[in-house]
């Protein structure tokens, strides 16, 4: 079926209800259709009937698909930031402490917000500027706070991983696939998966 993602729905009144609604419900069903179809395949349309509003109201919040698709990336990128320094303030002057809470805090988010991370990991190449710069940008801030950790630890003895970049990016991989596979009723709960994850990624680190 042909793409109708400029057409314009002329129905004020359901237009002005939907404008009061917000973006929320939008970004909401975005994020389904990006997660259950890929966001080549998902439709402003098919977005705005998720959200049970027309499309003028989808446009009267974000200027394009790609706009929602910057929208759901950087939002979850900062939410997961957030959750890191925290862990990383929090436990200043003990590296081995900072690597597992952070670990265990990616792990809870992407967790949690499963459909967030699918889209993160997988719709990169989906980004055209400036958005793509924005979100590498926000990927190289999260690698940096675990190699500057990891390269700490190394000179103080903690760790005996010799390769710093390396091992931020495997600690990172290995973190943030949980989403993939993760399921509330499996064999693990949420507080055993995140010791797990942090033992192996003190052990990938050389502690």
């Amino acid at each position: 079926m042909a793409s109708t993602d400029t057409e314009i729905d002329s129905d004020a009144p359901v237009r002005r209800r939907a404008t009061r609604m917000g973006p929320g419900p939008i970004i909401a069903s975005a994020l389904h259709s990006f997660y259950t179809v890929g966001y080549g395949a998902a439709s402003v349309r098919d977005i705005a009937s998720g959200a049970d509003v027309t499309v003028a109201a989808v446009y009267h919040h974000f200027a394009s698909k790609q706009d929602m698709l910057v929208h759901i990336m950087s939002g979850a990128m900062q939410d997961n930031l957030v959750a890191i320094r925290a862990q990383h303030d929090a436990h200043q002057g003990d590296e081995p402490a900072q690597l597992r809470s952070m670990v265990e805090s990616i792990v809870e988010y992407h967790t949690g917000h499963q459909a967030e991370a699918f889209v993160g990991n997988s719709e990169l190449r989906s980004l055209e500027e400036p958005g793509r710069s924005i979100i590498v940008a926000m990927r190289d801030e999260e690698e940096k706070l675990f190699r500057a950790v990891l390269e700490r630890g190394m000179e103080s003895g903690a760790f005996s991983t010799s390769d710093s970049v390396i091992t931020a990016r495997a600690i990172l991989a290995m973190a943030s696939g949980v989403a993939a596979w993760y399921r509330p009723n499996g064999r693990l709960s949420l507080a055993q998966l995140q010791r797990q994850y942090g033992e192996m990624a003190l052990r990938l680190a050389g502690a």
